[in-house]
């Protein structure tokens, strides 16, 4: 992948933000640049996921998806596979998920509604997962800008948010 601006500018969101929104219209690499931004975290020895919308949709909290993701690579792990990984995170090796192609499931902006809950920080609103998570966790999220925009003025003043702009393949 060659490194662009819109690139640099998500690995420098992911870095400061538990939720990275990549936000852009289809086709200008927004799941490329999630990718490359996971590739990158695992390549400096951090840990990592790719969580497809299916699974998102279908499951109720984070550490369901990521039992349900990793049972796609590995059938034999157990159920509690989700929360275990999500304890090996810190705020030193934070676990980096990619939850790719939320434009494309049913309901998108209620799924990713959902996916922000996932990565709202304690005393941000609700959250189902443990207090520490937040400050260990960092979701990437491609997302088109339409969607975005509809709901983005409900977070506009987010700290946990980071919303980078795509605008194509720019070095």
């Amino acid at each position: 992948v060659v490194p662009t601006k819109s690139l640099d500018a998500a690995d420098a969101a992911l870095r400061r933000a538990s939720m990275c929104l990549l936000v852009g219209p289809s086709g200008v690499g927004k799941s490329i640049n999630a990718y490359e931004l996971l590739l990158r975290h695992i390549d400096a020895g951090g840990r990592g996921l790719w969580v497809s919308s299916h699974i998102a949709e279908a499951e109720a909290s984070l550490a369901s998806a990521v039992a349900r993701a990793l049972r796609e690579i590995h059938p034999r792990l157990s159920e509690g596979s989700g929360h275990a990984a999500l304890g090996l995170a810190s705020t030193f090796s934070p676990l980096v998920i990619v939850v790719d192609d939320v434009c494309r499931s049913k309901e998108p902006l209620l799924l990713l509604e959902k996916v922000l809950g996932w990565a709202r920080p304690l005393g941000q609103g609700t959250s189902s997962e443990p207090s520490a998570l937040a400050a260990s966790l960092r979701v990437v999220c491609p997302i088109w800008n339409t969607y975005w925009g509809s709901i983005e003025a409900n977070y506009r003043r987010q700290s946990w948010i980071a919303d980078v702009r795509m605008t194509g393949m720019e070095r």
